[in-house]
């Protein structure tokens, strides 16, 4: 691994609780192998473009790394409905690919979701999930032939990182974020891998309620993966 830091950042206000602070421990990586990036996320880093980087808030520990072992995941009634309502949709595995008609998507759903009023650009998207160390995967989701979805995957021999997904704010009541969890749990399946690493899930902030009711489910607690208790999914 060729990397600049670790960097003690502080960035302000908390973008997920009100009233808190957010800070984060930072790599600047510029070359990385598979089993370095293994060791990353075992060890609760989450990438952004080239860097890696994972809370240090020193009085909050509510955002915490979360994880799925995928040959135990049993979806619940509601995410059942959820994968025959979105049946119709074809997914297709592909290197990533941010050209226009991604960079359109991104930009709907960066404005819908988050009422963003700048659209980003094609170098801003490729700075933010561009396949940095050439171990990154594209999952696109199409209906009727047209692009609705995509998903990006970091992987490993042994795992996947799911490191965004976009999707069409129009389709908003299919749910495709919890369908393209579920898509992305059957490719590590059949794949090989054991787990699924979602990123940070944030107690208290609703945006990230929908990582916790994937079950069963592990969180990092002082550095060591622990199973969470089963909690009840909203209908």
């Amino acid at each position: 691994m060729i990397f600049s830091g670790p960097f003690f950042a502080e960035h302000g206000p908390c973008p997920y609780l009100a009233d808190r602070d957010w800070n984060s421990v930072s790599l600047h990586v510029q070359q990385l192998e598979p089993g370095e990036l293994q060791e990353l996320l075992q060890s609760g880093f989450r990438r952004s473009g080239s860097e890696f980087y994972r809370p240090a808030c020193p009085e909050c520990r509510q955002c915490v790394p979360i994880r799925l072992p995928v040959e135990e995941f049993r979806p619940r009634k509601t995410q059942r409905r959820v994968w025959r309502r979105n049946q119709d949709l074809q997914v297709r595995q592909a290197p990533v690919q941010l050209d226009s008609a991604r960079l359109d998507l991104y930009r709907r759903f960066l404005a819908a979701r988050f009422d963003r009023v700048d659209p980003p650009g094609a170098t801003e998207l490729e700075a933010f999930l561009g396949d940095r160390f050439g171990s990154t995967v594209e999952l696109d989701y199409f209906l009727d032939g047209c692009l609705v979805a995509f998903g990006v995957l970091d992987v490993t021999p042994q795992a996947a990182s799911s490191v965004y997904f976009v999707h069409d704010p129009d389709l908003a009541s299919r749910r495709l974020g919890t369908f393209s969890v579920m898509k992305e749990v059957e490719w590590c399946q059949q794949t090989g891998r054991s787990h699924l690493y979602l990123g940070l899930w944030v107690r208290g902030c609703p945006a990230m309620e929908y990582k916790a009711w994937f079950h069963p489910h592990e969180t990092q607690v002082a550095g060591v993966w622990v199973r969470e208790p089963l909690l009840q999914q909203p209908v």
